[in-house]
This record gives structure tokens, C-alpha cells and sequence, in this order.
């Protein structure tokens, strides 16, 4: 008699979330990293590249890289972050080196690469911008290396626009080399419409040793206002204090500076005073009876109206 409730039959199941298993197979195995079960889940297939594998949600799936990262082999939880100097190429596989004369640039949420900026080069990978060329340089034309100006040539960076090519010097006024500017102690040229010297700006001499001042970090020309010196050839004395250091007045080849106001209403009025009382002296002591041939009574009377005419004028 057979046994009621015997039974050997075995029963198919379902694999869990992110296992598979074969056909005849009496075990689901989980995928291996970067790798997500197939619609039947009988095998696992790798993510493709530009994917990972995101294990965030209950099942698994391939999700694109995030910005800036590349992946050509299967992984876990996020792509490789690309090096410096380095962005994703078009299907995020692989990490790029941006070319020479470009930069990395990381101010976007997506990084990309640049053009070296103006006096700028790059020969490697970098980020955020290029090497600065030193003082004498410019960048070459592929923007890779810094280059010395030639002899009578040199680089100039003007504020908020710096200069990528050599600039030909003046005749005269000037030396160049090193690819360096620098003003002879007497040069001058036209300030108020030069903005860079270049190799037909006009040089002249400065109106003497004082006048002009050089900044040589910049290498820029101004008059010596300190000293009230203003206009062509730094030789004009700011007489009407346009600069605010003061009034100034021709005294020989420089300018002085005038006192001031209140000091010269004071010597004025100081002055006033000693004729006023030279005058009161001089009638005090006058006397009409004198000798003939003394003629003091008569030199006195002369400078009594000269003082006259003094206080009259004052």
C-alpha cells in the first residue's frame, strides 16, 4: 500500500531582486559588480560604458555617469571622477586630456576645456586656467609655451587687457630688452591719449629732472603732481591747485609752491601796516625850516608821497 501524503516533487521559485539563474540550476546567484540580471533573469549583463551600476532602489539598474565622470568597465555606485586637465568624451567611457593651449574649465556644472586666456599657456594638463607668461613674454601661437619678446620689441599688459603679441618699440625715448620696457630718465610722451607706447608714439623730453615720474611695473608715465607739475612735457605749474595738492607758480625751471592764502593776506596786511607807519614817522618828523641847500626836507617829502601813493594803491 502506498503512503498517503508521500511526495517527491520539487518546486520552481523565483529569483530574488538582482540574482539569477540558469535553466536546471537549484541556486540563484547574485551579479557580479557593475553587472544587473537580464529580462528572465537567466544571466547577468554588464553595464555598457558611460553606466554604472546603482544599488540605491531595491533592484539594481545602469544609470548614466554623473557630470564630469567616465566609465568603461563595470562598477558599482558611480564612474571614475576624470584627473585634472581631463573631461568625458561623448559617451563618458573615458577621461580625455583637454589639448594643449586649453585649460579645464570648472566654473560650469559640466566641465569643459578652454582656450587659454589672453597672456596665458598650457603644455599639460591643468584646471581653472593657464600659466601666466612672466614680464617679457607672450604666449607662442598654439598659446603652449611662453616666448621672449625679440630685441626692440616688448610685452605689454595694460590693465584688464593684457597683451598676447610683442609690441615694436619707439626710435628713440626707450630701450627694449628682455622683451621689458623702460622709459629713459628724460622721455615723455602725450599721457592723456597713449595708452600703450608703441612704435610710432611720438617721444619727447620731460621739461626737466623733476617733472615726470615712471611706474615701471606698469610701464606707464605721469607727472609729478606732488610737486605741481602738470600738462605737455610735464612742465606746466598747477597754479589753479586742478591736482589738489596746492597752488604752484613758475620759480626758474621747476614750480614752488605758492603759500598759502591766509599767510599771504597776513604778509599783505603786514606790509600795509609798516607803510602806514612809516608814513605817520616820516610826517612827524618833517621840517619846513630848514637852510637853503639842506634838501633832507625835500627827500623827505618825496618819500612822504610815494608812501602816499602806496597807502592809496593799498
Amino acid at each position: 500500500n502506498d503512503e498517503l501524503g508521500a511526495s517527491d516533487q520539487s518546486v520552481c521559485t523565483a529569483c530574488p531582486s538582482n540574482h539569477v539563474a540558469g535553466l536546471g540550476q537549484t541556486a540563484c546567484a547574485l551579479c557580479e559588480e557593475g553587472k544587473v540580471p537580464d529580462q528572465s533573469a537567466a544571466l547577468c549583463n554588464a553595464c555598457v560604458d558611460g553606466k554604472y551600476r546603482d544599488r540605491t532602489a531595491e533592484i539594481f539598474t545602469c544609470s548614466g555617469c554623473g557630470p564630469n565622470t567616465a566609465s568603461s568597465a563595470p562598477v558599482d555606485d558611480e564612474c571614475t571622477s576624470c584627473k585634472i586637465g581631463e573631461v568625458p568624451d561623448a559617451s563618458a567611457a573615458n577621461c580625455v586630456t583637454c589639448a594643449i593651449g586649453k585649460f579645464r574649465d570648472r566654473t560650469a556644472v559640466i566641465f569643459e576645456c578652454v582656450d587659454c586666456g589672453p597672456n596665458t599657456a598650457s603644455s599639460a594638463p591643468v584646471d581653472h586656467n593657464c600659466s601666466t607668461c612672466t614680464a617679457g613674454e607672450v604666449p607662442d601661437s598654439s598659446a603652449t609655451n611662453c616666448v621672449t619678446c625679440a630685441m626692440g620689441a616688448y610685452s605689454s599688459k595694460p590693465v584688464g587687457n593684457a597683451s598676447s603679441t610683442c609690441i615694436q618699440c619707439p626710435s628713440r625715448g626707450v630701450q627694449c630688452a628682455g622683451g621689458i620696457l623702460k622709459l629713459d630718465d628724460s622721455a615723455w610722451y602725450p599721457l592723456s591719449t597713449t595708452k600703450t607706447i608703441i612704435e610710432s608714439t611720438n617721444m619727447y623730453t620731460c621739461f626737466n629732472d623733476e617733472s615726470c615720474l615712471y611706474d615701471s611695473s606698469k610701464s606707464v608715465l605721469t607727472c609729478d603732481v606732488s610737486k605741481g607739475y602738470l600738462g605737455p612735457l610735464c612742465g606746466g605749474c598747477d597754479r589753479d591747485n586742478e591736482q589738489g595738492r596746492g597752488s604752484y607758480t613758475r620759480s626758474g625751471r621747476g614750480c614752488a609752491k605758492c603759500f598759502e592764502s591766509w599767510l599771504n593776506w597776513l604778509a599783505f596786511i603786514g606790509i600795509g601796516l609798516l607803510v602806514l607807519l612809516a608814513l605817520v614817522y616820516l610826517v612827524n618828523r618833517h621840517n619846513f625850516n630848514v637852510a637853503p641847500g639842506e634838501f633832507g626836507a625835500t627827500v623827505q617829502k618825496i618819500a612822504i608821497t610815494h608812501l602816499q601813493v602806496s597807502v592809496a594803491t593799498f
